[in-house]
């Protein structure tokens, strides 16, 4: 039996909620971030980010919570009860893919090619 049930706006919510410390973070494909409280689904806070459209789902590593939109420019924000940006980066291509964290780097598939970000070592 469902805890909650709560709709949220009307664009679509193509990515994939994540759950951290008790709140879930989704963001809809118009680049509206929300916060929920996953123990009741209220509104912690909702935020308009500034990216295109999102596809992919939102991904924690290090502390940091990872939102990519479609052009390829992914923003950083901290995890928690309040909006905090940290960071923003750019790819030369498109991205409908998530982000996947494996030891230190981050790899992200765009359109035509895999990327491997990271610091410069051998990849294990």
């Amino acid at each position: 039996e469902p805890a909650w049930d709560r709709p949220l706006e009307s664009s679509q919510h193509l990515a994939e909620p994540l759950v951290h410390d008790g709140l879930l973070y989704t963001v809809n494909e118009d680049a509206t971030f929300h916060v929920l409280d996953a123990a009741d689904g209220s509104t912690v806070y909702r935020e308009t980010l500034p990216l295109d459209e999102v596809y992919s789902s939102p991904s924690l590593a290090g502390g940091l919570l990872f939102i990519t939109d479609k052009s390829g420019t992914t923003l950083c924000v901290r995890p928690g009860r309040t909006f905090k940006r940290v960071e923003r980066s750019r790819l030369p291509e498109s991205v409908r893919a998530s982000l996947v964290f494996v030891g230190e780097r981050i790899y992200l598939r765009g359109i035509a090619n895999l990327y491997a970000i990271g610091a410069e070592q051998p990849a294990p």
